[in-house]
């Protein structure tokens, strides 16, 4: 049996949560967050950036949660999908498989440093294709400490969805 169609939300707004769960996704890994937690939030902000996408262009897409599924689809209607784009399809492993206790190994920092990369460069990807400028790094999402992967440091006075059109 399909799954229903979910397209409803505009490309901005699915936009917007894709740059809150990254957001959430880059905050230090210490008690009582843990690493799946963060990379399945990893997993939802590229999910949600690509589904932006799909909705900018007018493609309907079915409820999943799978990165690769979305790839092929928005290839099928003549998106370039780049190297980048593609290695993100591992982000799905932490949709359902790392959430629950005990259906996958346990994941490290290194896990978490490498999904939060992915899911920054295909929201970046997403902004750049919504016409929305991400700014030179998308790290001014993330208040200050620095505890962000890639160096988050950051969080100047930009506006409350995070970015601006162009």
């Amino acid at each position: 049996m399909s799954k229903a169609r979910v397209n409803q939300g505009n490309a901005d707004e699915w936009l917007s949560r894709a740059r809150s769960a990254l957001a959430i996704a880059s905050r230090k890994p210490d008690p009582p967050i843990v690493v799946e937690d963060l990379c399945f939030q990893a997993q939802q902000a590229a999910e949600k950036a690509l589904k932006a996408v799909c909705r900018e262009k007018g493609i309907e897409f079915r409820s999943t949660h799978d990165i690769d599924e979305l790839l092929e689809l928005m290839g099928d209607n003549g998106i370039v999908i780049t190297k980048e784009l593609d290695d993100a399809n591992v982000l799905t492993r932490y949709a359902v498989q790392t959430r629950y206790p005990g259906l996958a190994p346990a994941l490290t920092e290194s896990d978490w440093i490498e999904a939060v990369g992915l899911a920054k460069g295909v929201v970046r990807w997403a902004s750049l294709m919504l016409g929305i400028d991400p700014g030179v790094d998308l790290d001014d999402l993330f208040p200050g400490d620095g505890s962000a992967p890639g160096g988050g440091a950051g969080g100047s006075g930009s506006p409350s969805h995070g970015f601006k059109k162009r």
